[in-house]
Protein backbone atom coordinates (compact mmCIF):
# COMPACT_ATOMS: atom_id res chain seq x y z
CA UNK A 1 0.00 0.00 0.00
CA UNK A 2 2.99 2.34 0.04
CA UNK A 3 4.82 3.86 -2.93
CA UNK A 4 8.44 5.00 -2.77
CA UNK A 5 10.64 6.17 -5.58
CA UNK A 6 13.79 4.04 -5.51
CA UNK A 7 16.80 5.44 -7.33
CA UNK A 8 19.63 3.19 -8.50
CA UNK A 9 21.67 1.76 -5.64
CA UNK A 10 21.10 0.29 -2.17
CA UNK A 11 18.07 1.24 -0.08
CA UNK A 12 17.23 0.35 3.50
CA UNK A 13 13.70 -0.29 4.76
CA UNK A 14 13.26 0.42 8.46
CA UNK A 15 10.12 -0.51 10.38
CA UNK A 16 9.32 0.22 14.00
CA UNK A 17 6.40 0.03 16.40
CA UNK A 18 4.66 3.40 16.90
CA UNK A 19 2.53 3.99 20.00
CA UNK A 20 1.70 7.67 19.65
CA UNK A 21 -2.01 6.93 19.16
CA UNK A 22 -2.02 5.24 22.58
CA UNK A 23 -0.32 8.12 24.40
CA UNK A 24 -3.51 9.50 25.96
CA UNK A 25 -4.64 6.04 27.06
CA UNK A 26 -1.29 5.32 28.70
CA UNK A 27 -1.23 8.68 30.48
CA UNK A 28 -4.74 8.22 31.81
CA UNK A 29 -4.10 4.69 33.01
CA UNK A 30 -0.91 5.88 34.70
CA UNK A 31 -3.04 8.42 36.57
CA UNK A 32 -5.47 5.64 37.57
CA UNK A 33 -2.52 3.58 38.80
CA UNK A 34 -1.28 6.45 40.94
CA UNK A 35 -4.74 6.81 42.49
CA UNK A 36 -4.84 3.09 43.23
CA UNK A 37 -1.35 3.12 44.76
CA UNK A 38 -2.19 6.05 47.03
CA UNK A 39 -5.50 4.46 48.04
CA UNK A 40 -3.83 1.18 49.00
CA UNK A 41 -1.31 3.09 51.11
CA UNK A 42 -4.11 4.89 52.97
CA UNK A 43 -5.98 1.63 53.58
CA UNK A 44 -2.87 -0.07 54.95
CA UNK A 45 -2.38 2.81 57.37
CA UNK A 46 -5.74 1.92 58.94
CA UNK A 47 -5.88 -1.86 58.55
CA UNK A 48 -2.22 -2.90 58.57
CA UNK A 49 -0.70 -5.28 56.06
CA UNK A 50 -2.76 -8.26 57.32
CA UNK A 51 -6.28 -6.97 58.07
CA UNK A 52 -8.85 -8.91 60.06
CA UNK A 53 -11.61 -9.76 57.57
CA UNK A 54 -14.20 -9.94 60.35
CA UNK A 55 -13.46 -6.51 61.81
CA UNK A 56 -15.23 -3.36 60.66
CA UNK A 57 -12.54 -0.72 60.20
CA UNK A 58 -15.15 1.92 59.26
CA UNK A 59 -13.10 3.10 56.30
CA UNK A 60 -15.96 5.26 55.03
CA UNK A 61 -15.62 7.32 58.23
CA UNK A 62 -11.84 7.31 58.68
CA UNK A 63 -11.15 7.79 54.95
CA UNK A 64 -14.14 9.77 53.66
CA UNK A 65 -12.48 10.51 50.31
CA UNK A 66 -11.54 6.88 49.60
CA UNK A 67 -14.74 5.91 47.77
CA UNK A 68 -14.58 9.00 45.56
CA UNK A 69 -10.94 8.33 44.68
CA UNK A 70 -11.50 4.67 43.82
CA UNK A 71 -14.64 5.63 41.91
CA UNK A 72 -12.60 8.10 39.86
CA UNK A 73 -10.08 5.35 39.15
CA UNK A 74 -12.86 3.07 37.87
CA UNK A 75 -14.22 5.84 35.64
CA UNK A 76 -10.79 6.36 34.11
CA UNK A 77 -10.34 2.64 33.48
CA UNK A 78 -13.79 2.29 31.87
CA UNK A 79 -13.28 5.26 29.55
CA UNK A 80 -9.83 4.12 28.49
CA UNK A 81 -11.07 0.60 27.82
CA UNK A 82 -13.55 2.09 25.36
CA UNK A 83 -10.83 4.17 23.72
CA UNK A 84 -8.57 1.13 23.50
CA UNK A 85 -11.36 -0.92 21.89
CA UNK A 86 -11.85 1.72 19.19
CA UNK A 87 -8.15 1.57 18.24
CA UNK A 88 -8.11 -2.24 18.05
CA UNK A 89 -9.35 -4.60 15.38
CA UNK A 90 -9.93 -7.34 17.97
CA UNK A 91 -10.62 -6.98 21.68
CA UNK A 92 -7.21 -6.84 23.44
CA UNK A 93 -6.71 -9.26 26.31
CA UNK A 94 -5.81 -6.31 28.54
CA UNK A 95 -9.36 -4.96 28.34
CA UNK A 96 -10.75 -8.00 30.13
CA UNK A 97 -8.27 -7.59 32.99
CA UNK A 98 -8.90 -3.85 33.31
CA UNK A 99 -12.67 -4.29 33.24
CA UNK A 100 -12.41 -6.94 35.94
CA UNK A 101 -10.49 -4.50 38.15
CA UNK A 102 -13.12 -1.81 37.62
CA UNK A 103 -16.05 -4.18 38.22
CA UNK A 104 -14.71 -5.69 41.46
CA UNK A 105 -13.70 -2.28 42.79
CA UNK A 106 -17.20 -0.88 42.19
CA UNK A 107 -18.69 -3.86 44.05
CA UNK A 108 -16.42 -3.05 47.00
CA UNK A 109 -17.43 0.60 46.96
CA UNK A 110 -21.09 -0.36 47.45
CA UNK A 111 -20.07 -1.96 50.75
CA UNK A 112 -16.79 -0.45 52.11
CA UNK A 113 -16.78 -3.18 54.80
CA UNK A 114 -15.48 -5.54 52.07
CA UNK A 115 -12.45 -3.42 51.17
CA UNK A 116 -10.02 -4.80 53.83
CA UNK A 117 -10.76 -8.39 52.81
CA UNK A 118 -9.94 -7.46 49.20
CA UNK A 119 -6.68 -5.68 49.99
CA UNK A 120 -4.68 -8.41 48.23
CA UNK A 121 -6.80 -7.92 45.09
CA UNK A 122 -6.12 -4.19 45.06
CA UNK A 123 -2.40 -4.85 45.49
CA UNK A 124 -2.42 -7.39 42.64
CA UNK A 125 -4.32 -4.89 40.49
CA UNK A 126 -1.40 -2.50 40.84
CA UNK A 127 0.85 -5.14 39.32
CA UNK A 128 -1.61 -5.88 36.51
CA UNK A 129 -2.04 -2.27 35.42
CA UNK A 130 1.65 -1.47 35.82
CA UNK A 131 2.72 -4.51 33.78
CA UNK A 132 0.31 -3.63 30.95
CA UNK A 133 1.62 -0.06 30.78
CA UNK A 134 5.23 -1.25 30.83
CA UNK A 135 4.60 -3.81 28.06
CA UNK A 136 3.93 -0.98 25.63
CA UNK A 137 7.65 -0.19 25.71
CA UNK A 138 8.39 -3.65 24.30
CA UNK A 139 5.68 -4.22 21.72
CA UNK A 140 6.83 -6.66 19.04
CA UNK A 141 6.80 -6.01 15.30
CA UNK A 142 5.33 -9.03 13.53
CA UNK A 143 5.52 -9.45 9.75
CA UNK A 144 4.43 -12.26 7.46
CA UNK A 145 6.34 -11.00 4.41
CA UNK A 146 7.47 -7.90 2.54
CA UNK A 147 6.92 -7.69 -1.20
CA UNK A 148 8.64 -5.11 -3.40
CA UNK A 149 7.01 -4.57 -6.81
CA UNK A 150 6.32 -1.83 -9.41
CA UNK A 151 3.23 0.32 -8.72
CA UNK A 152 1.33 -1.13 -11.64
CA UNK A 153 1.68 -4.74 -10.44
CA UNK A 154 -1.35 -6.18 -8.74
CA UNK A 155 -0.31 -7.64 -5.36
CA UNK A 156 -2.22 -10.45 -3.76
CA UNK A 157 -2.88 -11.03 -0.06
CA UNK A 158 -1.28 -14.40 0.57
CA UNK A 159 -2.60 -16.95 3.03
CA UNK A 160 -1.19 -20.38 3.72
CA UNK A 161 -3.31 -23.30 2.61
CA UNK A 162 -4.20 -26.20 4.86
CA UNK A 163 -1.67 -28.46 3.16
CA UNK A 164 1.10 -25.86 3.45
CA UNK A 165 0.44 -25.47 7.17
CA UNK A 166 0.32 -29.24 7.64
CA UNK A 167 3.58 -29.79 5.74
CA UNK A 168 5.37 -27.12 7.79
CA UNK A 169 4.10 -28.64 11.03
CA UNK A 170 5.46 -32.03 10.03
CA UNK A 171 8.86 -30.54 9.11
CA UNK A 172 9.05 -28.70 12.45
CA UNK A 173 8.10 -31.85 14.36
CA UNK A 174 10.73 -33.97 12.62
CA UNK A 175 13.39 -31.28 13.08
CA UNK A 176 12.78 -31.27 16.83
CA UNK A 177 14.41 -34.72 17.06
CA UNK A 178 17.70 -33.56 15.55
CA UNK A 179 18.03 -29.85 16.40
CA UNK A 180 20.38 -28.86 19.21
CA UNK A 181 18.53 -26.09 21.01
CA UNK A 182 21.32 -25.60 23.52
CA UNK A 183 24.11 -24.52 21.18
CA UNK A 184 24.48 -21.30 19.24
CA UNK A 185 27.54 -22.25 17.18
CA UNK A 186 26.85 -22.84 13.50
CA UNK A 187 29.81 -25.20 13.07
CA UNK A 188 31.29 -27.20 15.93
CA UNK A 189 34.74 -28.78 15.94
CA UNK A 190 36.43 -31.04 18.49
CA UNK A 191 39.16 -28.40 18.72
CA UNK A 192 36.68 -25.73 19.79
CA UNK A 193 36.48 -24.56 23.38
CA UNK A 194 33.36 -25.96 25.04
CA UNK A 195 31.66 -23.25 27.11
CA UNK A 196 28.48 -23.69 29.15
CA UNK A 197 26.50 -20.64 30.24
CA UNK A 198 23.69 -20.74 32.78
CA UNK A 199 21.50 -17.87 31.59
CA UNK A 200 18.57 -17.08 29.30
CA UNK A 201 18.65 -17.67 25.56
CA UNK A 202 19.00 -13.97 24.74
CA UNK A 203 22.08 -13.71 26.96
CA UNK A 204 23.66 -16.61 25.12
CA UNK A 205 22.86 -15.26 21.65
CA UNK A 206 24.42 -11.88 22.38
CA UNK A 207 27.51 -13.45 23.91
CA UNK A 208 27.91 -15.76 20.91
CA UNK A 209 27.93 -12.76 18.55
CA UNK A 210 30.60 -11.04 20.63
CA UNK A 211 32.68 -14.20 20.70
CA UNK A 212 32.56 -14.62 16.92
CA UNK A 213 33.17 -10.95 16.14
CA UNK A 214 35.99 -10.34 18.62
CA UNK A 215 37.42 -13.31 20.49
CA UNK A 216 37.55 -15.92 17.74
CA UNK A 217 38.58 -13.45 15.05
CA UNK A 218 41.45 -12.13 17.21
CA UNK A 219 42.72 -15.39 18.73
CA UNK A 220 41.63 -18.02 16.23
CA UNK A 221 40.10 -20.04 19.09
CA UNK A 222 36.67 -21.39 18.21
CA UNK A 223 34.00 -21.54 20.91
CA UNK A 224 31.11 -23.99 21.16
CA UNK A 225 28.67 -22.12 23.41
CA UNK A 226 25.88 -24.11 25.04
CA UNK A 227 23.11 -22.66 27.17
CA UNK A 228 21.66 -24.17 30.34
CA UNK A 229 18.65 -22.89 32.29
CA UNK A 230 19.50 -20.27 34.89
CA UNK A 231 20.60 -21.77 38.19
CA UNK A 232 21.66 -25.13 36.73
CA UNK A 233 25.37 -24.72 37.44
CA UNK A 234 25.28 -25.50 41.12
CA UNK A 235 27.36 -28.01 43.07
CA UNK A 236 25.02 -30.82 42.04
CA UNK A 237 22.99 -31.44 38.94
CA UNK A 238 24.04 -31.42 35.32
CA UNK A 239 27.68 -30.40 35.75
CA UNK A 240 28.31 -33.12 38.31
CA UNK A 241 26.85 -35.69 35.92
CA UNK A 242 28.99 -34.33 33.09
CA UNK A 243 32.13 -34.62 35.19
CA UNK A 244 31.24 -38.17 36.17
CA UNK A 245 30.83 -39.16 32.52
CA UNK A 246 33.83 -37.18 31.23
CA UNK A 247 31.72 -34.86 29.07
CA UNK A 248 32.23 -31.68 31.09
CA UNK A 249 32.85 -28.34 29.33
CA UNK A 250 36.17 -26.51 29.37
CA UNK A 251 34.62 -23.34 30.85
CA UNK A 252 31.43 -22.77 32.86
CA UNK A 253 29.87 -19.29 33.15
CA UNK A 254 27.21 -18.23 35.62
CA UNK A 255 28.08 -20.75 38.33
CA UNK A 256 26.95 -20.21 41.89
CA UNK A 257 29.48 -19.19 44.54
CA UNK A 258 29.92 -22.64 46.07
CA UNK A 259 30.75 -24.58 42.91
CA UNK A 260 34.31 -23.37 42.10
CA UNK A 261 35.84 -24.10 45.51
CA UNK A 262 33.85 -27.32 46.05
CA UNK A 263 35.08 -28.64 42.71
CA UNK A 264 38.52 -27.05 42.97
CA UNK A 265 39.44 -28.61 46.30
CA UNK A 266 38.58 -31.98 44.75
CA UNK A 267 40.73 -31.44 41.67
CA UNK A 268 37.87 -30.84 39.21
CA UNK A 269 38.55 -27.11 38.65
CA UNK A 270 41.78 -25.32 37.82
CA UNK A 271 43.65 -23.00 40.17
CA UNK A 272 43.65 -19.72 38.23
CA UNK A 273 46.54 -18.29 40.24
CA UNK A 274 48.85 -20.68 38.36
CA UNK A 275 48.17 -19.02 35.00
CA UNK A 276 50.39 -16.30 33.61
CA UNK A 277 49.25 -12.76 34.42
CA UNK A 278 46.66 -13.91 36.96
CA UNK A 279 47.61 -11.28 39.56
CA UNK A 280 46.80 -8.48 37.11
CA UNK A 281 43.50 -10.13 36.18
CA UNK A 282 42.49 -10.47 39.85
CA UNK A 283 42.85 -6.69 40.23
CA UNK A 284 39.77 -6.24 38.05
CA UNK A 285 37.56 -7.31 40.96
CA UNK A 286 36.80 -6.45 44.57
CA UNK A 287 39.15 -8.42 46.85
CA UNK A 288 36.21 -9.34 49.09
CA UNK A 289 34.46 -10.91 46.10
CA UNK A 290 37.42 -13.18 45.27
CA UNK A 291 37.33 -14.52 48.85
CA UNK A 292 34.39 -16.78 48.03
CA UNK A 293 36.34 -18.42 45.18
CA UNK A 294 39.53 -19.00 47.16
CA UNK A 295 40.62 -22.05 49.12
CA UNK A 296 44.00 -21.89 50.79
CA UNK A 297 46.25 -20.05 48.36
CA UNK A 298 44.28 -21.16 45.29
CA UNK A 299 41.67 -19.14 43.36
CA UNK A 300 39.25 -21.30 41.40
CA UNK A 301 37.08 -18.77 39.54
CA UNK A 302 36.77 -15.19 38.37
CA UNK A 303 33.68 -13.24 39.47
CA UNK A 304 31.26 -12.58 36.63
CA UNK A 305 28.38 -10.61 38.16
CA UNK A 306 27.96 -9.37 41.70
CA UNK A 307 24.87 -8.85 43.82
CA UNK A 308 24.98 -7.01 47.14
CA UNK A 309 22.48 -5.78 49.71
CA UNK A 310 21.43 -2.13 49.63
CA UNK A 311 18.64 -0.15 51.25
CA UNK A 312 15.48 0.91 49.37
CA UNK A 313 13.12 3.57 50.65
CA UNK A 314 9.99 5.36 49.50
CA UNK A 315 10.71 9.09 49.36
CA UNK A 316 7.03 10.03 49.32
CA UNK A 317 6.18 7.98 52.41
CA UNK A 318 9.20 9.18 54.38
CA UNK A 319 8.21 12.74 53.59
CA UNK A 320 4.57 12.13 54.47
CA UNK A 321 5.46 10.72 57.91
CA UNK A 322 8.30 13.18 58.45
CA UNK A 323 10.94 10.47 58.76
CA UNK A 324 14.42 11.97 58.58
CA UNK A 325 16.52 10.06 55.98
CA UNK A 326 19.54 10.68 58.21
CA UNK A 327 18.12 8.08 60.61
CA UNK A 328 18.58 5.44 57.92
CA UNK A 329 22.36 5.71 58.11
CA UNK A 330 22.83 3.76 61.36
CA UNK A 331 21.08 0.79 62.95
CA UNK A 332 20.50 2.77 66.12
CA UNK A 333 18.74 5.51 64.16
CA UNK A 334 16.66 2.92 62.32
CA UNK A 335 15.67 1.05 65.49
CA UNK A 336 14.92 4.10 67.63
CA UNK A 337 13.41 6.61 65.20
CA UNK A 338 12.17 4.81 62.08
CA UNK A 339 10.76 1.37 62.93
CA UNK A 340 8.44 2.71 65.68
CA UNK A 341 6.87 5.15 63.19
CA UNK A 342 6.35 2.37 60.65
CA UNK A 343 4.72 0.05 63.18
CA UNK A 344 2.45 2.79 64.50
CA UNK A 345 1.11 3.29 60.98
CA UNK A 346 0.64 -0.36 60.04
CA UNK A 347 3.79 -0.67 57.93
CA UNK A 348 6.77 -3.00 58.04
CA UNK A 349 10.52 -3.03 57.45
CA UNK A 350 12.23 -5.73 55.37
CA UNK A 351 15.64 -7.30 55.89
CA UNK A 352 17.36 -10.06 53.93
CA UNK A 353 21.02 -9.64 54.83
CA UNK A 354 21.17 -12.57 57.26
CA UNK A 355 23.72 -12.69 60.05
CA UNK A 356 26.49 -11.76 57.60
CA UNK A 357 25.89 -8.01 57.72
CA UNK A 358 25.93 -7.72 61.51
CA UNK A 359 28.84 -10.13 61.82
CA UNK A 360 31.15 -8.29 59.40
CA UNK A 361 30.14 -4.86 60.68
CA UNK A 362 31.16 -5.94 64.18
CA UNK A 363 34.51 -7.25 62.94
CA UNK A 364 33.67 -10.94 63.21
CA UNK A 365 33.92 -13.86 60.79
CA UNK A 366 32.31 -17.27 60.32
CA UNK A 367 35.44 -19.40 60.54
CA UNK A 368 38.90 -19.40 62.03
CA UNK A 369 41.86 -18.54 59.80
CA UNK A 370 42.57 -22.19 58.92
CA UNK A 371 38.88 -22.86 58.21
CA UNK A 372 38.74 -25.89 60.50
CA UNK A 373 36.51 -24.38 63.22
CA UNK A 374 33.64 -21.95 63.59
CA UNK A 375 34.48 -18.43 64.76
CA UNK A 376 30.96 -17.72 65.99
CA UNK A 377 31.99 -18.13 69.63
CA UNK A 378 33.71 -14.73 69.80
CA UNK A 379 32.46 -11.55 71.47
CA UNK A 380 31.98 -9.95 68.04
CA UNK A 381 29.82 -12.86 66.90
CA UNK A 382 27.67 -12.80 70.06
CA UNK A 383 27.09 -9.07 69.67
CA UNK A 384 26.19 -9.51 66.00
CA UNK A 385 23.80 -12.39 66.72
CA UNK A 386 22.08 -10.38 69.44
CA UNK A 387 21.40 -7.50 67.02
CA UNK A 388 20.31 -9.94 64.31
CA UNK A 389 17.76 -11.72 66.50
CA UNK A 390 16.48 -8.42 67.93
CA UNK A 391 15.12 -7.63 64.47
CA UNK A 392 12.58 -10.45 64.84
CA UNK A 393 12.31 -10.71 68.62
CA UNK A 394 11.83 -7.03 69.45
CA UNK A 395 11.05 -5.17 66.23
CA UNK A 396 8.82 -7.86 64.70
CA UNK A 397 10.42 -7.79 61.25
CA UNK A 398 8.66 -10.34 58.96
CA UNK A 399 10.59 -13.53 58.30
CA UNK A 400 9.02 -14.04 54.85
CA UNK A 401 7.37 -11.56 52.48
CA UNK A 402 7.32 -10.41 48.87
CA UNK A 403 9.27 -7.21 49.42
CA UNK A 404 8.94 -5.97 45.84
CA UNK A 405 5.13 -6.16 45.89
CA UNK A 406 4.81 -4.67 49.36
CA UNK A 407 7.28 -1.91 48.57
CA UNK A 408 5.20 -0.89 45.56
CA UNK A 409 1.99 -0.86 47.59
CA UNK A 410 3.58 1.11 50.45
CA UNK A 411 3.20 -1.71 52.98
CA UNK A 412 7.01 -1.96 53.29
CA UNK A 413 8.34 1.52 52.48
CA UNK A 414 11.87 0.71 53.72
CA UNK A 415 13.86 -2.46 53.26
CA UNK A 416 17.26 -4.03 52.71
CA UNK A 417 17.35 -6.24 49.65
CA UNK A 418 19.54 -7.33 46.75
CA UNK A 419 20.27 -5.49 43.51
CA UNK A 420 17.70 -7.70 41.80
CA UNK A 421 15.03 -5.60 43.49
CA UNK A 422 16.50 -2.53 41.80
CA UNK A 423 16.07 -4.21 38.42
CA UNK A 424 12.42 -5.00 39.20
CA UNK A 425 11.62 -1.49 40.42
CA UNK A 426 13.42 0.11 37.49
CA UNK A 427 11.83 -2.07 34.83
CA UNK A 428 8.32 -2.80 36.09
CA UNK A 429 7.16 0.02 38.39
CA UNK A 430 6.43 3.13 36.30
CA UNK A 431 3.97 4.43 38.90
CA UNK A 432 6.84 4.85 41.39
CA UNK A 433 9.00 6.97 39.12
CA UNK A 434 10.98 9.48 41.25
CA UNK A 435 9.15 8.27 44.40
CA UNK A 436 11.83 5.86 45.65
CA UNK A 437 15.52 5.89 46.29
CA UNK A 438 18.41 3.58 47.11
CA UNK A 439 21.30 4.02 49.52
CA UNK A 440 23.87 2.03 51.51
CA UNK A 441 22.71 -0.19 54.35
CA UNK A 442 22.82 1.18 57.92
CA UNK A 443 26.19 1.15 59.66
CA UNK A 444 27.29 -0.22 63.02
CA UNK A 445 29.23 1.91 65.48
CA UNK A 446 32.23 -0.17 66.52
CA UNK A 447 33.97 -0.02 69.89
CA UNK A 448 36.61 2.37 68.55
CA UNK A 449 33.88 4.78 67.39
CA UNK A 450 34.29 4.06 63.67
CA UNK A 451 31.32 3.32 61.40
CA UNK A 452 31.17 0.12 59.36
CA UNK A 453 28.93 -0.35 56.31
CA UNK A 454 30.34 -3.84 55.68
CA UNK A 455 28.04 -6.25 53.88
CA UNK A 456 28.15 -9.36 51.74
CA UNK A 457 26.13 -10.72 48.89
CA UNK A 458 26.28 -13.24 46.11
CA UNK A 459 28.04 -13.49 42.77
CA UNK A 460 28.27 -15.74 39.76
CA UNK A 461 31.60 -17.18 38.68
CA UNK A 462 33.53 -18.12 35.56
CA UNK A 463 35.44 -21.35 36.17
CA UNK A 464 37.85 -23.53 34.16
CA UNK A 465 37.12 -27.23 34.54
CA UNK A 466 40.16 -29.49 34.54
CA UNK A 467 40.98 -30.68 31.03
CA UNK A 468 43.35 -30.40 28.07
CA UNK A 469 42.42 -26.89 26.85
CA UNK A 470 43.33 -24.89 29.94
CA UNK A 471 45.46 -22.28 28.14
CA UNK A 472 42.74 -21.55 25.58
CA UNK A 473 40.19 -21.43 28.40
CA UNK A 474 42.35 -18.92 30.29
CA UNK A 475 42.55 -16.73 27.17
CA UNK A 476 38.77 -16.84 26.97
CA UNK A 477 38.31 -15.84 30.63
CA UNK A 478 40.77 -12.96 30.26
CA UNK A 479 38.82 -11.70 27.24
CA UNK A 480 35.37 -12.30 28.77
CA UNK A 481 36.07 -10.54 32.10
CA UNK A 482 37.92 -7.61 30.49
CA UNK A 483 36.50 -4.11 30.88
CA UNK A 484 35.91 -3.70 27.14
CA UNK A 485 34.01 -6.98 26.74
CA UNK A 486 31.92 -6.48 29.88
CA UNK A 487 30.95 -2.97 28.78
CA UNK A 488 29.91 -4.14 25.32
CA UNK A 489 28.00 -7.09 26.73
CA UNK A 490 26.12 -4.85 29.18
CA UNK A 491 25.27 -2.35 26.41
CA UNK A 492 24.01 -5.07 24.06
CA UNK A 493 21.86 -6.62 26.79
CA UNK A 494 20.33 -3.27 27.71
CA UNK A 495 19.64 -2.36 24.09
CA UNK A 496 18.12 -5.75 23.34
CA UNK A 497 16.00 -6.37 26.45
CA UNK A 498 15.76 -3.08 28.31
CA UNK A 499 16.09 -2.46 32.04
CA UNK A 500 15.14 -6.04 32.91
CA UNK A 501 18.59 -7.13 31.67
CA UNK A 502 20.74 -4.70 33.68
CA UNK A 503 24.18 -6.26 34.03
CA UNK A 504 25.93 -5.77 37.39
CA UNK A 505 29.43 -6.67 36.25
CA UNK A 506 31.92 -7.74 38.91
CA UNK A 507 34.61 -5.89 36.93
CA UNK A 508 34.78 -2.59 38.81
CA UNK A 509 35.92 -0.52 35.82
CA UNK A 510 33.18 -1.97 33.63
CA UNK A 511 30.52 -1.14 36.21
CA UNK A 512 31.83 2.40 36.69
CA UNK A 513 31.88 2.95 32.91
CA UNK A 514 28.23 1.91 32.46
CA UNK A 515 25.50 4.53 32.18
CA UNK A 516 23.91 4.02 35.60
CA UNK A 517 21.71 6.51 37.42
CA UNK A 518 23.64 8.44 40.05
CA UNK A 519 21.87 6.92 43.08
CA UNK A 520 22.57 3.27 42.33
CA UNK A 521 26.06 3.93 40.98
CA UNK A 522 27.15 5.89 44.05
CA UNK A 523 25.53 3.32 46.35
CA UNK A 524 27.33 0.36 44.77
CA UNK A 525 30.67 2.19 44.71
CA UNK A 526 30.37 3.05 48.40
CA UNK A 527 29.10 -0.40 49.35
CA UNK A 528 31.86 -2.32 47.62
CA UNK A 529 34.53 -0.52 49.68
CA UNK A 530 33.61 -2.79 52.58
CA UNK A 531 32.11 -5.66 50.62
CA UNK A 532 33.22 -9.08 51.85
CA UNK A 533 32.05 -12.60 51.07
CA UNK A 534 32.26 -15.53 53.44
CA UNK A 535 35.06 -17.90 52.54
CA UNK A 536 34.09 -21.43 51.62
CA UNK A 537 35.49 -24.19 53.84
CA UNK A 538 35.21 -27.97 53.89
CA UNK A 539 31.83 -28.78 55.42
CA UNK A 540 30.74 -25.14 55.40
CA UNK A 541 27.33 -26.05 53.96
CA UNK A 542 26.16 -26.89 57.49
CA UNK A 543 26.74 -23.38 58.91
CA UNK A 544 23.65 -21.66 57.47
CA UNK A 545 21.40 -24.43 58.77
CA UNK A 546 22.65 -24.18 62.35
CA UNK A 547 22.55 -20.37 62.35
CA UNK A 548 18.87 -20.58 61.41
CA UNK A 549 18.36 -23.13 64.18
CA UNK A 550 19.95 -20.70 66.63
CA UNK A 551 17.73 -17.86 65.43
CA UNK A 552 14.57 -19.95 65.86
CA UNK A 553 15.62 -21.07 69.35
CA UNK A 554 16.12 -17.45 70.40
CA UNK A 555 13.17 -15.79 68.65
CA UNK A 556 10.54 -18.53 68.95
CA UNK A 557 11.59 -20.55 72.01
CA UNK A 558 13.00 -17.63 73.99
CA UNK A 559 16.40 -19.20 74.68
CA UNK A 560 19.17 -16.72 75.53
CA UNK A 561 20.93 -15.64 72.36
CA UNK A 562 24.41 -16.51 73.65
CA UNK A 563 23.40 -19.99 74.82
CA UNK A 564 21.58 -20.64 71.55
CA UNK A 565 24.57 -19.63 69.41
CA UNK A 566 26.97 -21.71 71.51
CA UNK A 567 24.85 -24.79 70.80
CA UNK A 568 25.10 -24.12 67.08
CA UNK A 569 28.87 -23.55 67.27
CA UNK A 570 29.30 -27.01 68.81
CA UNK A 571 27.15 -28.58 66.08
CA UNK A 572 29.04 -26.75 63.33
CA UNK A 573 32.44 -27.77 64.72
CA UNK A 574 31.40 -31.43 64.86
CA UNK A 575 30.48 -31.39 61.17
CA UNK A 576 33.58 -29.43 60.13
CA UNK A 577 35.81 -31.89 61.99
CA UNK A 578 34.07 -34.90 60.43
CA UNK A 579 34.32 -33.50 56.87
CA UNK A 580 37.97 -32.51 57.32
CA UNK A 581 38.86 -36.04 58.44
CA UNK A 582 37.06 -37.42 55.41
CA UNK A 583 38.70 -34.93 53.06
CA UNK A 584 42.20 -35.50 54.48
CA UNK A 585 41.73 -39.26 54.09
CA UNK A 586 40.66 -38.94 50.45
CA UNK A 587 43.50 -36.53 49.77
CA UNK A 588 46.11 -38.91 51.18
CA UNK A 589 44.69 -41.75 49.09
CA UNK A 590 44.90 -39.67 45.91
CA UNK A 591 48.49 -38.70 46.69
CA UNK A 592 49.34 -42.37 47.42
CA UNK A 593 48.00 -43.44 44.03
CA UNK A 594 50.07 -40.77 42.32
Amino acid sequence: PYEFYLSKGTHIIQLRVVTESYATILNELTQALEILTESVRKIVKITGVDPDVNFDYKLETKLPSLTDELGKMCDIIDSQCEALQKLSVKTPAAINSLQQISYRTRVMLKDPYRIPSNLDFLTESQTTVSAWIKDFDNLPLLLDFVEIAPPQKQTVQRKSTFFQKFAQSVKTFLASFSSDYGTFSSEVSDKDLKVWISRGKEWGEILQLLIEEEFTSDTGIGVDLNILPAGQLGTGGVLLLALSSGTQPDVALGTDMLLPTEYGMRGAAEDLSNFEGSEDIFKRFIPGCLRAYSFGNAVYALPETIDMTVMYYRKDILENYRIDPENLKTWNGLFNHVLPVLKQNGMDFWYEGGLNTFLYQNGGDFYTEDGRKSALDTSQAFKAFSAFTDLYRIYDVPVAANFYTRFRSGQMPIGISSLNTYVLLQSASPELYSKWGVTVIPSTVREDGSLSHACSGTSTGAVILSGKKNEAAWEFLKWYTSTETQCKYAEELLESMGDSALWFSANTEAFDSADWSADIKNTVIETRREYIDSKNVIGGYITARHIENARVRTVVSGINYRESLEISVQDINLELERKHREFDLLKSRREGKK
